[in-house]
C-alpha cells in the first residue's frame, strides 16, 4: 500500500528453524548500530538448501564450544539459496553485539554468506538476499548504507587500541581485522551492495544528526538546537518537528522537498526557558507517490547530567552472599531527584566496553525535592563472579554515559 512504512523486514528464518542451542547468557545490546561488516563463513560452496541447519549448528558449535563464545557469532546468515537465517539471539531489530569482528563488535550488525567466495562469486540469490538485508536493517538504524560509520578499536589486532577508526557503513571483515573475509570476490562487490541497497524498498530517512547550545548551563535551558537529516529520494517531502516530551507542544515544525533538511530552532525572545531533557525530535519523509518513510523519533539529550539527580548514599562496594544462589542479593543506594527522568542501573565491563547485565530499567520517576528515594538494585543470575562497574542514572542518558554515577562492586559468590 502506497501508505504503507518503507523497508519491510525481509523473510528469514529463525532460530527455532536451524534448531539453535541457546546463548550462554543474556545478550549484550550496544546502543545503537552504526553499519554492516559482511563476512563469509569459509565452508563449502557444495551443500544442498535442506543442510543449512545443519551446517548452522555445526558453526554454532565451533563458536560457542572451540572459540568459548556466548553464541554463534554472525547476527545474520545468508545461504546459496537466497534464505536468510537469524542467528545470534537478542532481537532481530536491536544492536545485538556479536562476535564476527573482533574489535569492532560493538555497534556493528555481522552478515555472513554461508560458503567460501575466494574466487567464486556467490549466487544471485544470495547477492539479492544480502541486499535485501542491508536495506531493511541499516533502514531500522537509520544509516545510509553508501556512507561511513566510526568506531572505537576495541583490540589491537589491527589498529592500535582505542583508536577511531572510519570504515564504510558497508564493510568487509578484512577493513577491520587482518582477514581474507569475506572472500576476494564479495569483497569487490561491497560498494554495489551498498548502492543497490540504499534506494531499495522506497524512502528513506538516515544519517540523522542534532545538537545545541545552553542559554543557561546551571538550568539545562536550551539557547538553540540543530537538527539535520538526510533521505535517499529527491523528490520527496522531509519534515523535522521538535516537541516537548511534558506536553507534546510543537516548538518548531519545517518541511520541505528534497533530500536534504537541516534547520535550527531558538525559542522566542522572553519566552520561559525549556530544559533540554525536556524536547523531542521527530523527523518523517513521505515519497511523492505518499508512501511514508520509517520516522526518526527520539529524546534530544541531556547536556551534562541527569535533571538533578544525585546520590545520598552510595551502594556496597561488595557482595558476598556465601552461597551459589544470588537471586536474592541486592544493593541499595538513596537518590535524589530535581526533575522527572527515567532511573537505571547496569553493570559495565570497561575493558570489554559492554554492558553485561541490566538490573533496574524503571519508568519515569517523579522528582523527589530534598527527600531521597531508596534504588534496590538487584544483583542479575547471569552476571559472572569478579568487579564490575555498576553505573546508575538517567536511563535515557545512557548511551554518552554523562549522567551516570559510577562504582566498582565486586561479586563474589562464595565469601
Amino acid at each position: 500500500a502506497a501508505a504503507e512504512a518503507t523497508v519491510l523486514a525481509p523473510r528469514m528464518k529463525t532460530r527455532a528453524a536451524w534448531s539453535a542451542s541457546a546463548p550462554r547468557w543474556t545478550p549484550d545490546i550496544a546502543d545503537a548500530a552504526l553499519g554492516v561488516v559482511v563476512h563469509h563463513t569459509a565452508t563449502t560452496n557444495s551443500y544442498a538448501c535442506s543442510q543449512v541447519p545443519a551446517i548452522m549448528r555445526s558453526i554454532q558449535r565451533s563458536h560457542m564450544g572451540g572459540n568459548g563464545w556466548n553464541d554463534i557469532g554472525y547476527n545474520y546468515l545468508i545461504d546459496r539459496c537466497g534464505v536468510i537465517w537469524e542467528g545470534r539471539a537478542g532481537g532481530l531489530t536491536k544492536a545485538v553485539i556479536g562476535a564476527h569482528a573482533s574489535g569492532f563488535n560493538t555497534s556493528t550488525v555481522g552478515v555472513s554468506l554461508i560458503g567460501t567466495f575466494a574466487s567464486v562469486r556467490p549466487t544471485a540469490a544470495a547477492r539479492a538476499a544480502l541486499q535485501r538485508l542491508i536495506a531493511w536493517r541499516m533502514d531500522v538504524a537509520h544509516i545510509a548504507p553508501t556512507g561511513k560509520m566510526a568506531l572505537t578499536a576495541r583490540t589491537s589486532d589491527k589498529f592500535a587500541l582505542g583508536s577511531r577508526v572510519v570504515a564504510r557503513a558497508v564493510s568487509g571483515h578484512r577493513d577491520l581485522f587482518p582477514s581474507a573475509c569475506p572472500g576476494a570476490v564479495t569483497y569487490r562487490d561491497l560498494n554495489a551492495f551498498a548502492r543497490a541497497a540504499w534506494p531499495l524498498g522506497g524512502i528513506k530517512v538516515a544519517n540523522v544528526t542534532r545538537g545545541f547550545v545552553l542559554a543557561d548551563p546551571a538550568t539545562g535551558a536550551v539557547g538553540s538546537v540543530t537538527m539535520r537529516a538526510v533521505a535517499n529520494q529527491r523528490d520527496g517531502q522531509l519534515r523535522i518537528r521538535l516537541q516537548r516530551r511534558s506536553d507534546g507542544a510543537v516548538l518548531h515544525d519545517v518541511s520541505l522537498v528534497g533530500n536534504v533538511i537541516a534547520t535550527t530552532w531558538r525559542p522566542a525572545e522572553g519566552a520561559a526557558p525549556i530544559p533540554v531533557w525536556d524536547l523531542r525530535m521527530r523527523i518523517d519523509a513521505t515519497s511523492a507517490t505518499g508512501q511514508v518513510a520509517r520516522p526518526v523519533d527520539e529524546s534530544l539529550g541531556y547536556w551534562n547530567a541527569a535533571p538533578g539527580f544525585e546520590v545520598a548514599t552510595p551502594p556496597a562496594a561488595s557482595v558476598h552472599p556465601g552461597g551459589v544462589d544470588t537471586s536474592n542479593d541486592q544493593l541499595r543506594l538513596s537518590y535524589t531527584l530535581q526533575q522527572p527522568a527515567r532511573v537505571g542501573a547496569w553493570f559495565y565491563d570497561p575493558a570489554a566496553g559492554t554492558w553485561v547485565a541490566t538490573s533496574v530499567s524503571s519508568a519515569q520517576q517523579d522528582p523527589t525535592g530534598g527527600i531521597p528515594r531508596e534504588l534496590v538494585i538487584s544483583v542479575p543470575d547471569e552476571l559472572p563472579d569478579g568487579t564490575w562497574e555498576l553505573r546508575v542514572g538517567n536511563e535515557d542518558d545512557r548511551a554518552p554515559a554523562r549522567s551516570m554515577r559510577r562504582y566498582a562492586v565486586t561479586v563474589a559468590r562464595e565469601a
